[in-house]
């Protein structure tokens, strides 16, 4: 072997795990002894058997073929493959169970990133389901209960909030908990969130999922503040994320706090490889003028980085506030509750807000009201918007302002507190996508 000067030298071990090396062109020198049992903590300790020792140098080559090549080697198994990946995802997962063979191949890396891209390729209805059982991940298609005819369990009065589908996931958060979770196949994970701090004191925040590119992994984003004042404007705030299948607390990672102050009550979104939150200006500087724009923070997924980017003008009128993706690119949405209608705004290439759509809803008005109804997701079949209130979803048609109801619950009734109850609808993408996780609610297939 060479030692870092160049010279030459000639390694020796003996039976007692000695080890030392002789300079070829020592010229009778000594031999020096690079290593001894009593050199080590556990040296003094009698062993009854032969160490070996052995030398290895730094190397990423595999050792063999990895799984994946060795499932794949066959024609047929990469026939079958290019055949599956368009197919819906309860489908492929009731043929995993087939046999030993198929249950390798579809639950590979190489086969589930490409049954993500491909099964979603075809333009089609968005796929909606409802959740009934938050504890145990289950979730029904909302197609099969209109043709039998069956209601959902009315949930909760307590809104479960759920993102919009991010490369085959979605992250819910209810009462306390957040998790993401794969409605497709009943996966779920907890997220662990430790919002103490040493004192015991509980923190308030929010989290996102997004998806890292350049690593092929999902991230969550989690921020919170340590504090926050209304009054003095004044607030302290900390960015964490977390590789989805890191999921203990130690997994979190702190990045670059936020720039700005987010709003909690407004769910943040997805959209073209960044996270996107409205900030909140009851914290932020006051505007300047009564035409000032909203403000939006941005974290990309790659760079780790958070910018301000101006949002859509604010006017007379603007109620709450919906970010959703729409056709690939963030979408802000506006309630106007002087004209019970809401505005969809869409950013331009050269940073310019346009308004895209405008939903009127005055005629379909009290079940949909510009303030409780939330546009979730954007038919590319017909160009409809998916809009949900709770009790009621429809689809709206832009071109003709028609609004038509798909499912409805009537009487509704009211908690304690005079709070209606809801039913909560989640958009998905057609997805085997199950990240191990370090606590794992539910695994199932759903019948």
């Amino acid at each position: 072997m060479h030692d870092g000067g160049g010279q030459k030298k000639i390694i020796f071990t003996t039976g007692t795990c000695k080890v030392f090396a002789v300079d070829l062109d020592g010229a009778g020198a000594p031999p020096e002894i690079l290593f001894t049992p009593e050199d080590t903590t556990a040296g003094g300790c009698r062993v009854y058997y032969h160490r070996r020792l052995g030398l290895y140098e730094e190397s990423l080559v595999p050792v063999g073929r990895t799984i994946e090549e060795i499932v794949f080697s066959s024609p047929v198994t990469t026939a079958w493959s290019d055949i599956l990946k368009w197919l819906p995802a309860w489908s492929v997962t009731e043929l995993s169970l087939v046999c030993r063979e198929s249950r390798a191949m579809v639950t590979t890396n190489r086969f589930v990133r490409s049954h993500a891209v491909h099964a979603n390729l075809i333009a089609k209805h968005p796929r909606i389901m409802l959740a009934m059982d938050y504890a145990a991940g289950e979730f029904a298609d909302l197609d099969d209960l209109i043709i039998s005819g069956n209601r959902p369990q009315i949930c909760t009065s307590r809104p479960f909030v759920c993102s919009q589908p991010c490369h085959g996931l979605n992250l819910g958060r209810y009462r306390s908990s957040e998790f993401v979770f794969n409605p497709c196949t009943g996966y779920q994970a907890l997220l662990h969130i430790d919002e103490h701090d040493i004192m015991g004191r509980t923190f308030t925040g929010v989290s996102a999922l997004g998806y890292d590119a350049a690593i092929g992994r999902h991230v969550v984003a989690h921020l919170d503040y340590r504090e926050r004042n209304f009054q003095t404007r004044g607030y302290k705030m900390r960015c964490r994320t977390l590789l989805v299948g890191d999921g203990d607390v130690a997994g979190w990672k702190c990045v670059k706090s936020p720039p700005r102050p987010v709003d909690l009550d407004v769910p943040p979104a997805y959209a073209n490889g960044k996270i996107y939150w409205v900030v909140d200006s009851r914290l932020s500087a006051p505007p300047s003028s009564e035409a000032a724009t909203c403000e939006l923070l941005a974290l990309d997924m790659e760079a780790r980085r958070f910018e301000v980017i101006r949002g859509p003008p604010r006017r007379h009128g603007d109620g709450r506030m919906t970010l959703l993706e729409l056709h690939g690119a963030l979408c802000v949405a506006c309630s106007d509750w002087v004209t019970e209608a809401i505005n969809m705004w869409m950013v331009k290439d050269d940073g310019a807000w346009s308004l895209k759509y405008r939903i009127e809803l005055m005629e379909f008005s009290p079940e949909y009201l510009s303030e409780t109804t939330t546009p979730m997701a954007f038919d590319p079949m017909d160009g409809q918007i998916l809009l949900n209130t709770g009790t009621s979803l429809g689809y709206y048609d832009p071109k003709t302002a028609a609004l038509e109801t798909i499912f409805s619950v009537v009487d509704v009734p009211e908690n304690v507190d005079g709070l209606k109850y809801r039913f909560c609808p989640v958009i998905c993408q057609e997805s085997l996508v199950c990240p191990r996780m370090g606590m794992l609610i539910n695994l199932q297939i759903l019948e």
